[in-house]
């Protein structure tokens, strides 16, 4: 006679649920340490600080998990300088 979730399923759910908000929150402080940024003028206001963490990340994700394709047009040497110049770009504010 099964009653609810078979054993361990219900404490890996609440594992995951504990993931999500620990991911949430470190999500949520990326941002306010952007809009902060911002405020300083040492960030662009030129997107809302939550759009600029997801393109920060995303062309993060190019240099620690290249597609292949990715892979064939950048090589890993310049890949990392390509990064860190495309994010750079990304998050100055424009100039006076």
């Amino acid at each position: 006679m099964a009653r609810g979730a078979p054993l361990g399923r219900g404490s890996r759910l609440r594992g995951e649920s504990a993931q999500r908000a620990s991911v949430a929150e470190s999500m949520r402080a990326k941002v306010e340490a952007i809009e902060q940024a911002q405020q300083r003028g040492t960030v662009t206001t030129a997107q809302p600080a939550a759009h600029i963490l997801a393109l920060v990340l995303t062309v993060a994700n190019m240099w620690n998990q290249p597609a292949e394709d990715i892979v064939r047009l950048v090589p890993e040497p310049r890949r990392r300088s390509l990064v860190v110049d495309a994010v750079t770009t990304l998050i100055s504010p424009a100039s006076a």
